[in-house]
């Protein structure tokens, strides 16, 4: 069972594995093109839907492993005790002893790294970096570069926003259990 579980996490997604997305971009290299500088934008909001997708999938595929494991775990321990399985040798009894603590540890895990709320904070800030991306696109092409840095910018804060909530939701759940549960959306608290 912890076979599957881990070859699930080993699978790589069908898409192109991404690297974590950056906010401290080089330069821009189009110069004064506006549609290359929208176009820059919306390829960076894209890069990072596809990082917050891949560990939206590592996350759930985690959670799943490891709430499949436990389940079939606390099931065939119920069976082996009922037949008295334990008696039968020293592999017997260590089996039906150490079941019951890999259930353990794989519920301590799914609850202490907050494994269900970093998918579900993951696949919003994809849903989120989507919908920023699309904006983005449908914005019309500015004449002129200055025009176009302005009309970017609001979008160019959102990216940062989103960023920023991501940030510090993922900490505050790794440092926290009380928390974590409270927060929806991924929204962070913002602390002045």
């Amino acid at each position: 069972m912890l076979f599957f579980a881990v070859v699930a996490l080993a699978q790589e997604p069908s898409r192109q594995q991404v690297s974590q997305p950056t906010t401290s971009q080089p330069a821009s290299t189009n110069g004064d093109n506006p549609y290359e500088r929208k176009k820059e934008l919306v390829e960076e909001l894209e890069e990072h839907a596809d990082w917050y997708d891949y560990y939206s999938w590592l996350y759930g595929a985690l959670f799943v492993g490891l709430t499949l494991a436990i389940l079939i775990g606390s099931v065939v321990t119920s069976l082996l005790v009922a037949l008295d399985f334990a008696n039968k040798g020293a592999a017997a009894k260590a089996l039906v002893v150490g079941l019951p603590l890999l259930t353990g540890l794989f519920t301590t895990i799914l609850s202490q790294f907050h494994v269900q709320d970093m998918w579900k904070l993951r696949e919003i800030g994809r849903i989120d970096a989507m919908i920023l991306s699309k904006e983005v696109k449908a914005l019309q092409t500015a004449s002129n570069d200055v025009e176009m840095r302005t009309k970017l910018l609001p979008y160019e804060v959102k990216k940062y926003e989103l960023e920023r909530r991501q940030a510090l939701a993922f900490f505050e759940y790794l440092a926290t259990q009380e928390g974590a549960g409270k927060r929806a959306g991924g929204e962070a608290p913002v602390k002045d």
